[in-house]
C-alpha cells in the first residue's frame, strides 16, 4: 500500500473541491468517506490511497 499521508487541505487540491468540502464528506456518515489515521499538528491526515479509492467509487454520486 501506498503509505502517502496527505491533510484534508491536500486532498481538496487533488479532487479540485475545497477543503470544507472534504471536511463534510470526512463528518457526515452517509458518504462514506474514509476514517482519517491520526492528526499532524492541527490537521487530521489520511492515507492518499483509500481516500483515492473512495473518490473513483463515489465522484458520480457526490457533488464537488
Amino acid at each position: 500500500m501506498n503509505e502517502e499521508l496527505v491533510t484534508g487541505g491536500e486532498i481538496g487540491r487533488r479532487l479540485g473541491v475545497s477543503r470544507e468540502r472534504v471536511r463534510q464528506w470526512a463528518t457526515d456518515p452517509k458518504f462514506g468517506f474514509p476514517e482519517p489515521i491520526g492528526k499532524l499538528g492541527a490537521s487530521k491526515v489520511w492515507y492518499w490511497e483509500p481516500v483515492a479509492r473512495w473518490h473513483e467509487a463515489y465522484k458520480g454520486e457526490v457533488a464537488p
